[in-house]
């Protein structure tokens, strides 16, 4: 399910990137404004696509040294 899910996610994102030159003409005519400021549109969407992995990698560091410190050996008498 979950490989389905980011399967899907996927399918959905590119689509809108991929799709953008179809849409940027309806953004400009329906909030008529520039070329260059409707072209921010795509530039943040990819940008923030892009700039999100470095955020989740860093979540998902930090989980990992989290679950490796409850899952640690313990040492001396307790072993036993």
């Amino acid at each position: 399910m979950v490989v389905f899910s980011s399967f899907m996610i996927h399918v959905i994102v590119d689509g809108i990137t991929y799709s953008f030159g179809v849409l940027f003409i309806a953004l400009l005519e329906d909030f008529q404004g520039g070329k260059g400021n409707t072209a921010w549109i795509l530039s943040i969407f990819v940008g923030m696509t892009l700039g999100s992995g470095k955020l989740i990698k860093n979540k998902i560091h930090v989980y990992h040294r989290f679950r490796s410190r409850l899952n640690k050996p313990k040492q001396g008498p307790e072993k036993c």
